[in-house]
């Protein structure tokens, strides 16, 4: 109760004596009255930025057209939205960083003049990202017609394996080798 204890803090003790009970359940009623209408300003507040929204996500979703995803997270449906109006910016290598950052990537963009194509790699994420047809949606539809868009995935090789690990260490890991060229022992 922030509101009441600042005004415990301002008012005269003659206000909070034991022949005052009236005057305290007063205080506090209005204290939680306050504190709430605060709590409700704050979550309004919120709503008006992208990274903080939560019940107003529909909203943004349909003034940049996003269709809904069933069974996305929050901070998935967030993402979207950043990058979307992200996208407004055109396809630059740097407004192309800029939507991929929104969804949390680090990546390099390579362009070919000559041959009319650029490449997308990603620098900090092995495999192949879950939400890549959200992201490959995105980039195709902020993408020029005449650019085609390639991207690169990054793997470990037997070269980061061998050397650095035995084949004990390995098996002893947990992992399969289907997960080796995503995932190291730790």
């Amino acid at each position: 109760m922030a509101w009441y204890d600042t005004m415990a803090g301002w008012l005269p003790p003659s206000f909070f004596g034991a022949d005052a009970v009236t005057m305290r359940a007063f205080l506090k009623a209005l204290g939680r009255q306050s504190d709430d209408l605060d709590a409700a300003i704050q979550d309004v507040q919120n709503q008006l930025f992208m990274q903080l929204t939560t019940w107003a996500i529909p909203t943004y979703e349909s003034e940049f057209a996003i269709r809904l995803v069933d069974g996305a997270t929050d901070q998935a449906r967030r993402n979207n939205v950043m990058a979307k109006n992200r996208a407004g910016q055109g396809a630059t290598p740097a407004a192309l960083k800029n939507i991929l950052s929104a969804y949390g990537y680090s990546t390099e963009i390579d362009e070919d003049f000559p041959n009319y194509q650029f490449t997308i790699k990603f620098t900090d994420f092995k495999g192949i990202p879950p939400n890549m047809g959200d992201l490959q949606t995105l980039l195709t539809s902020v993408t020029p017609a005449h650019l085609k868009m390639l991207i690169a995935y990054m793997y470990y090789v037997y070269s980061d394996i061998t050397g650095k690990y035995t084949y004990a260490q390995l098996a002893s890991s947990g992992l399969t080798y289907g997960d080796l060229p995503t995932k190291l022992p730790t």
